[in-house]
């Protein structure tokens, strides 16, 4: 409700960020909850967590004189994709961490009623209005989609080593789409 709206209305990078992932798990058949993806509304939660947790990183270095201005200049859509598949492609503990919203957002160990012995890596994303709710147990396809972050991750990171050489040999023009070595790309 009201805090979804909240930060939807301060955050601009949020949405496009958010259909690039949908996008992404749609190709792979990952999207669909039922199906034991990710869905729309738990992609949204997670990409919002990721945010929380990006903003408060970067307000600690604001006030530590690493950097200065407005954070959100440091909030561009290729930084936070790259964040989001790092955190829930490799560095995320689905087995004892739970995503909470509220309080500014924090992870805090998975609550009992939230765990599964027979699935203990479920994702656990406590809904920020109802916290008796796990919006999250119904990704039970979870392993898959850590791997595909996680592969995103790596050739992302490739591509955009590549792309950095290709520039300074000065043939950017050849270097062609990073991102479409993830998703496809309609060619113009």
């Amino acid at each position: 409700g009201k805090l979804i709206r909240s930060i939807l209305k301060s955050t601009p990078t949020i949405r496009p960020l958010l259909l690039l992932l949908k996008y992404f798990l749609s190709e792979r058949d990952l999207n669909e909850t039922y199906r034991g993806g990710v869905g729309s509304h738990c992609c949204l939660m997670m990409v919002i967590s990721m945010l929380q947790h990006t903003r408060r990183k970067l307000l600690s270095k604001q006030q530590q004189g690493e950097i200065e201005g407005d954070i959100t200049q440091y909030e561009d859509l290729g930084t936070l994709l790259l964040e989001y598949l790092d955190i829930y492609g490799l560095r995320f503990n689905y087995a004892n961490v739970c995503i909470k919203m509220t309080s500014g957002g924090r992870y805090t160990k998975k609550p009992s009623k939230f765990r599964d012995p027979g699935r203990p890596g479920l994702l656990c994303l406590e809904n920020p209005e109802d916290s008796d709710l796990d919006i999250g147990k119904g990704s039970y396809n979870i392993v898959r989609v850590r791997k595909a972050f996680a592969h995103a991750h790596r050739v992302l990171l490739s591509n955009i080593a590549r792309y950095e050489n290709t520039y300074d040999d000065g043939n950017a023009a050849n270097a062609g789409s990073i991102l479409s070595s993830i998703i496809s790309v309609p060619a113009n």
